[in-house]
């Protein structure tokens, strides 16, 4: 419950109440979730399923019919319910699942991608350029941002996000067991054949600190050697007797 001044209990009876955002609460009880005022606790919004607190300037809920939509930081509607699934804005972003499936829409409302993909990788972060999707056969590409376009033809079977290491833009990739680096072209910046997500994290930094441009087998056995824990570490094999050597 709510207290007043005079530290008593007011109102409706909670299972759940929000820090205050914009001069509103968020509630929870048996009937679902809604937006009441601060100054007097009355409704701003009906009932809805579930509403997530305000993100970039909205708000995605959940209506009591099982569809997403987006309200605007002053709780007016925005989007009316009409996803199947939708997150909070991050990154100027929000991934949202339509009947087709998934898409992206940024902070004007506008569908940045379309909307027929299985899944979709979020951003880790502002200003990217490109956008990991899920076909239905199960692998992952990636699309230019700005338009929607296909960057390459290969699928992958798992990917992290493109991110940037100086200048250049990289991802880790996973194809059966093995994992290894691309460039947004597709193209190999170190070959599928690192037997972890870190040791392919690793060989990428190790690509860096020693500018290599054109990764080579030699590159692969000379990180396999700097990545090893026992490359200082040797077997005392046999001994030399007294008197055979010069000093």
């Amino acid at each position: 419950k709510f207290i007043n001044t005079s530290l008593k209990p007011v109102g409706e009876t909670f299972t759940w109440i929000s820090p205050q955002f914009n001069g509103y609460y968020i509630v929870r009880n048996a009937s679902g979730m809604k937006l009441v005022t601060v100054k007097d606790r009355s409704d701003i919004t009906d009932y809805k399923d579930y509403i997530y607190p305000e993100s970039q300037g909205y708000m995605v809920y959940k209506s009591k019919e099982g569809k997403w939509g987006i309200l605007n930081a002053d709780a007016s509607v925005a989007i009316a319910p009409e996803f199947d699934y939708l997150y909070s804005f991050r990154h100027g972003n929000a991934c949202a699942k339509y009947s087709t499936g998934w898409s992206m829409i940024d902070l004007s409302l506008k569908k940045r991608i379309p909307g027929n993909w299985t899944n979709i990788k979020f951003p880790i972060e502002d200003n990217f350029n490109y956008v990991w999707v899920q076909s239905e056969n199960g692998k992952w590409t990636a699309l230019m941002y700005s338009n929607g376009t296909m960057m390459f033809d290969k699928g992958f079977e798992d990917v992290c996000n493109f991110k940037k290491y100086n200048k250049s833009q990289y991802a880790l990739v996973k194809e059966g067991a093995k994992f290894g680096v691309i460039r947004p072209d597709g193209s190999t910046a170190i070959p599928v054949e690192m037997n972890s997500w870190d040791e392919a994290r690793r060989s990428l930094t190790y690509m860096i600190s020693k500018n290599i441009h054109n990764w080579k087998p030699i590159d692969s056995y000379r990180f396999r050697i700097y990545n090893s824990n026992a490359r200082n570490k040797g077997t005392l094999s046999s001994i030399l007797k007294d008197g055979v050597w010069d000093y």
